[in-house]
């Protein structure tokens, strides 16, 4: 049974650590976008100005649009990449969650140390996290080795759960 949540732990951490990679490579991609969107927007106001001197007013007229539209996407694509940006640290403090329970639970150590395990939970500083983090060291025995694979098993669905909704747009 240990070796099957040895297995979970370390499949959801690998999993995890994959996804946030992942994010912050989509977070590069879009901070890349929002500046060719600028760019875009740049291009397209010096047109409008050259061509405010002329009498090709359909030109004009379609390039107002296309402006409109560039700026429309830039204030998108900003908006993704704040997202990101406030949630990808977060999902970051969630992995070092699972990286201390990896540690600890299955680093070979023994007695078990739990502290670093809740100084991590302690920094996420969110309620639900705490409890169930509660729920496991009341079911830790840190001297003999013994967890309850049902509350670590709740604990770490929980983490990957609050990851993937962190890290969805």
């Amino acid at each position: 049974m240990m070796k099957l949540v040895l297995i979970l732990v370390l499949g959801v951490a690998i999993l995890a650590l994959g996804g946030g990679s992942f994010f912050l490579i989509k977070n590069q991609s879009l901070n890349k976008e929002l500046n060719s969107a600028g760019e875009r927007n740049s291009t397209l106001t010096q047109e409008l100005a050259t061509y405010k001197n002329t009498d090709q007013g359909k030109e004009i007229e379609i390039l107002k649009l296309k402006l409109a539209a560039s700026e429309k996407e830039a204030r998108e694509l900003k908006t993704k990449v704040t997202t990101y940006e406030t949630n990808v640290p977060k999902a970051i403090s969630y992995l070092g969650v699972i990286e201390e329970l990896r540690k600890t639970y299955f680093g070979g150590n023994s007695p078990w140390d739990l502290s670093p395990i809740a100084a991590k939970v302690t920094a996420v500083a969110e309620k639900k996290l705490s409890q169930l983090w509660a729920e496991v060291e009341k079911t830790t025995d840190p001297q003999r080795g013994s967890y309850s694979p049902n509350e670590v098993g709740a604990l770490t669905s929980y983490i990957v759960t609050r990851i993937s909704e962190l890290l969805r747009l």
